[in-house]
């Protein structure tokens, strides 16, 4: 894993399953993994897709089309540019389109957030809090108006299942969901319902 992560946006990556319209999938599960969706591009994000605007603001190109925009750092913060970070910052999503197996999920909404990254060689433990709300369109329409902390050992990621643990509520479609708990997910899915029950 790279030793220069950067705190960028949410991706949300879903299975094959479902299909435009689809709903997050009720219960726990399908909340959790959401909330895995929107941390997943903060562990290592792709060349060139975070620029500098300026006035200590950051822009991220999406996938998709659309962007999303950085800013509300405390003085003295550095920003996302480096191997370690901890601070606070507001998140907007502007349109924001990401690719899926599914197609495009356009994301719109701002979140405020707090994070400690720190980086070594062989990983990064990652400690973050989401408060805001946002939609979610296209091949999934659904919205996550969460109010939780996440706490990720980031080496932990790739092709398996990813342990976290999450405190606070998370709140979509099918209902509120509280969490103090670790959770299981799969990177790269949300489960979705279909036809009234739950697809992966």
């Amino acid at each position: 894993m790279s030793k220069h992560l950067m705190v960028v946006a949410v991706a949300v990556a879903v299975s094959a399953c479902g299909g435009p319209g689809a709903k997050i999938a009720s219960g726990k599960q399908g909340a959790a993994e959401a909330v895995y969706a929107l941390s997943g591009p903060t562990q290592q994000p792709a060349p060139g897709d975070v620029t500098v605007n300026g006035n200590g603001t950051f822009g991220l190109k999406c996938k998709g089309g659309g962007s999303a925009s950085l800013s509300g750092f405390a003085s003295g913060q550095a920003g996302p540019t480096g191997g370690s970070f901890s601070g606070g910052f507001t998140i907007e999503y502007q349109s924001c389109g990401l690719d899926t197996k599914q197609g495009t999920v356009v994301v719109n909404g701002k979140l405020t957030m707090s994070q400690s990254v720190s980086a070594g060689q062989s990983g990064a433990a990652l400690e973050q809090t989401f408060k805001g709300k946002v939609t979610l369109t296209g091949a999934i329409d659904d919205f996550l108006d969460v109010d939780v902390r996440q706490v990720l050992n980031a080496t932990s990621a790739g092709g398996g299942a990813v342990a976290m643990n999450l405190k606070g509520t998370v709140t979509n479609s099918s209902g509120t969901y509280t969490f103090d708990e670790a959770v299981n997910v799969t990177p790269g899915q949300i489960s979705v319902q279909a036809n009234g029950s739950a697809k992966p």
